[in-house]
């Protein structure tokens, strides 16, 4: 694999594998709290999952971010992976009370002063056993966010990542094989 250096702000040349605390909403303590990863029940006869790149920039925020919760919503979706998740989209996340009602949540360490601001984010109706970030080969900070949720007796393993942008297709393909 090549030695890429990162050329992003506040990004080590080496980013480390980092666990991630799956967390569930508590609505006695009014919190966000790490799983406790209980069993899941009976293994359903579908699996409803949604993908979404959830584009970083501010142009019309205002009006993307509430459309695009409410969009997530609509879909009912059982596993949410997402992407390029700022800040700002984390925490409307966070307090919609659909996710905060029937969902556990992983999210990519990243930093509000980091460029680019944004990371992954993963929503499971099941219980997340596990999760991790894996650095890519990247000069943008890129991760592999990887979750382990248990359904029924089944571990499915699940994941989402951003690949290099840009004309780096070479990185691309560094980063699938990696993957």
């Amino acid at each position: 694999m090549t030695d890429y250096t990162i050329d992003w702000p506040e990004y080590r040349a080496s980013l480390p594998v980092e666990t991630v605390s799956p967390q569930r909403y508590d609505a006695v303590a009014g919190a966000w709290r790490d799983c406790d990863n209980a069993q899941a029940g009976d293994s359903p006869d579908a699996l409803r999952v949604i993908s979404f790149n959830t584009w970083f920039k501010d142009f019309r925020r205002d009006l993307r971010d509430p459309a695009l919760v409410d969009l997530l919503r609509q879909c009912n979706a059982d596993l949410v992976l997402l992407q390029e998740v700022t800040e700002e989209l984390f925490e409307q996340l966070l307090d919609a009370t659909w996710v905060r009602d029937s969902y556990a949540v992983v999210r990519s360490p990243f930093s509000r002063s980091s460029i680019p601001k944004h990371g992954l984010m993963l929503l499971s109706r099941w219980p997340i056993a596990c999760a991790t970030a894996y650095p890519l080969p990247t000069h943008m900070g890129r991760r592999l966010l990887v979750a382990e949720v248990t359904i029924g007796s089944a571990v499915l393993v699940a994941a989402t990542t951003h690949l290099e942008s840009m004309d780096n297709a070479p990185i691309r393909a560094e980063q699938l094989a990696f993957i």
